[in-house]
């Protein structure tokens, strides 16, 4: 994984206000406050979880969401790691450096030499890097003049010893109960708890605070979804990721969640059940049913020329489409995505309770649901009709279901959503931007922050 640092470029004070925006007479935003921005200092990082910076030569120095600045924090380009937590990069003196904050400035990992790895919501891993080596068996990471990378060292790389240790993200704080220092030494991350894995010792399962849920985790098998499973005198043993067990069963299968087993049947298909045994889908399916969008069920099977083909059922079994899909996929919010057949131009567009929305996407969907289907005309998630806002030029996406417009008369901006359609700021802002989860729109000098 090689990861080039970058350079670019952002100042503020801040005024209290409160008010509502209205749109069709329906109060859709609620103003939190305003911050002075008269010098246009205030700049945007991202899209889908944007950061808020200020120039400062050719770093960015890192505000929290009120515009305060922390002369610390000088990077050259950050990354959303989860939840409220940033990883910043820039050059350090000899070799690229990095650092993970919260949203509120407060850094939790300092500037170091390392690689920052999301696992889950709960677990980043990080690995620091050291001291030089020549070895490369005892290498955790190579560093280039303006590059690192773990796994395989290019010729000019320097090689570098180090330390992989798991970073609580719930309780904000590197784990120090394993920290490894061979490459081959690993952790594995199932929901709030994690397997160590020293490669000398029995693995062992532990949570954030220490406390071992399992003293030998070598018979274990996990799932990513945050459950383990064990066999024993022919049964299958569930467990959550406290390792609390939540089932177990005579039938051959896997953990879904949502209280739900995948089984096999004695047909060889497979069928779900809940854990206490209630068949809720009959076995006639090639592989486990897997959760998928909002609670809905991908089914499977193999048509005469052995391709896959998806389907979806819900939770009680009822079947909303029979296999007949390429493929079917995730995007945010619950809405899915499916393609009739390899190299088909359209998609459709499904929505969480399981109707099609549009069987006319070009190409793949929109991951942030804002789909142009024609040049100017936008899809309403909710009907299946259309925006048109062909009259409006500057068009760019807010986050999830939400883009903004200029008005080429007056050149302001305006903003719109699009599950209902409805427009929700007025083209009278010079500038509109999403960060933490806000809107921000500028006027006369004046970011006013309006919640969603």
């Amino acid at each position: 994984m090689k990861r080039t640092l970058l350079a670019a470029g952002l100042i503020i004070s801040m005024l209290i206000g409160s008010s509502s925006v209205f749109a069709a007479g329906k109060p859709v935003l609620k103003e939190e406050k305003q911050i002075k921005d008269a010098g246009g200092d205030l700049r945007f990082e991202g899209i889908n979880a944007p950061l808020i910076y200020k120039d400062k030569g050719e770093q960015k120095m890192f505000c929290d969401p009120d515009g305060k600045e922390f002369p610390d924090l000088l990077f050259s380009r950050c990354k959303h790691l989860t939840g409220d937590l940033w990883e910043l990069d820039r050059q350090g003196a000899e070799v690229p450096e990095s650092c993970v904050v919260n949203t509120d400035g407060t850094m939790l990992i300092p500037w170091s030499l390392c690689v920052i790895d999301v696992e889950n919501e709960h677990y980043l891993q990080v690995i620091f890097g050291e001291e030089q080596t020549d070895n490369k068996d005892e290498a955790m990471m190579y560093v280039s003049a303006d590059m690192f990378t773990v796994g395989f060292p290019d010729d000019k790389d320097v090689l570098f010893k180090g330390r992989k240790q798991l970073f609580d993200v719930d309780g904000e704080k590197l784990l120090t109960d394993y920290v490894f220092t061979d490459p081959k030494q690993s952790f594995a991350v199932c929901g709030v708890s994690y397997v160590a894995n020293d490669r000398e010792n029995t693995p062992r399962v532990l949570d954030a605070s220490g406390k071992v849920l399992a003293d030998d985790a070598s018979r274990l098998g996990m799932v990513k979804r945050g459950f383990y499973y064990s066999y024993k005198d022919g049964k299958t043993f569930y467990y959550d990721d406290t390792m609390k067990q939540v089932a177990e069963s005579e039938k051959e299968g896997m953990i879904i969640g949502d209280g739900l087993l995948g089984f096999k049947g004695d047909n060889g298909l497979y069928g779900v059940m809940t854990y206490d045994g209630k068949i809720l889908v009959e076995p006639a399916y090639q592989n486990t049913p897997d959760l998928i969008g909002n609670g809905l069920l991908k089914t499977t099977l193999k048509d005469e020329a052995g391709n896959y083909l998806y389907g979806l059922t819900d939770k009680s079994g009822k079947v909303i489409f029979e296999p007949k899909y390429y493929s079917i996929s995730e995007l945010s919010e619950g809405y899915l995505y499916a393609k009739e057949q390899s190299g088909s131009k359209t998609t459709l567009l499904i929505a969480p309770d399981g109707h099609i929305i549009s069987d006319k996407i070009e190409g793949s969907p929109n991951s942030g649901l804002c789909e142009d289907i024609e040049k100017g005309k936008y899809l309403i998630l909710n009907t299946g009709k259309t925006l048109d806002l062909t009259d409006k030029k500057s068009i760019g996406s807010l986050g999830t279901g939400m883009i903004y417009a200029r008005d080429e008369n007056t050149k302001l901006y305006g903003a719109y959503e699009l599950f209902d359609g409805k427009q929700i700021l007025e083209h009278k802002w010079e500038k509109i931007e999403s960060a933490y989860d806000c809107i921000y729109a500028l006027k006369d000098g004046v970011w006013h922050v309006f919640s969603k």
